[in-house]
């Protein structure tokens, strides 16, 4: 008698199993109970996926960069040459129809409104610290990958510029709306398009005003 256990089964190998748990151990638990964001790891080709889920406006408010802050913080710590391997940092939306929506206009009224200006600045800086961050793509020798399946707007857009690669579906558009709030891109936009497509291209994408088709731009490069 087999004890009821079926040899055109595959069991899992003892030292696989140890290995599979040491894995997960080692990556941070936090990693994956964040409020907005929601990640997972497939251990079968070392990537990392990670969804925005705002319990709002689908934006960078402040909850959403606390959440970023803490998600490029874990990931230092469970992932890199001598820790848990990882080889692709995808990160998309949960939204439908919309990446991101950059900045939090909501705040910005509420903040000039009371003349806080130093609240301001802070919320730009925390911004370009988690852009300049994923640009280095956290020191770790990974891809990064954004994947849009809707409107990157705003900082959302320049958000997807400090990515390795962008993926869109054909549903995807983009655009930098701010030059409508008397505003520019605050977040490195015109440096980071300008190495991609040069400066010319990047003044015309900031002051226009226009919203791009994912083939629109694909063919500017």
């Amino acid at each position: 008698m087999d004890g009821g256990i079926n040899s055109a089964i595959p069991l899992t190998d003892e030292d696989e199993l140890y290995a599979e748990s040491g894995l997960h151990a080692a990556i941070p638990e936090a990693l994956f109970g964040l409020n907005e964001l929601d990640v997972f790891y497939d251990d079968k080709v070392s990537a990392l996926w990670t969804f925005m889920n705002p319990v709002g406006r689908p934006s960078f408010t402040p909850p959403m960069l606390q959440d970023f802050e803490n998600w490029q913080r874990l990931i230092k710590e469970g992932f890199g040459p001598d820790k848990v391997s990882l080889k692709y940092l995808i990160l998309g939306s949960r939204s439908p129809d919309v990446f991101c929506f950059g900045g939090d206009l909501e705040l910005f009224h509420r903040l000039i409104l009371e003349c806080d200006r130093e609240g301001l600045v802070t919320y730009g800086h925390r911004c370009c610290e988690i852009l300049h961050r994923n640009i280095n793509a956290l020191d770790i020798p990974m891809l990064t990958v954004g994947l849009v399946q809707g409107a990157a707007l705003g900082g959302g857009f320049e958000a997807l510029l400090s990515f390795d690669y962008i993926v869109a579906e054909r549903s995807a558009t983009f655009g930098l709306p701010e030059i409508m709030f008397g505003l520019f891109p605050g977040m490195g936009a015109h440096a980071l398009l300008s190495r991609k497509l040069g400066s010319a291209m990047a003044d015309r994408l900031i002051v226009s005003n226009e919203t791009y088709s994912a083939e629109e731009m694909y063919e500017l490069g």
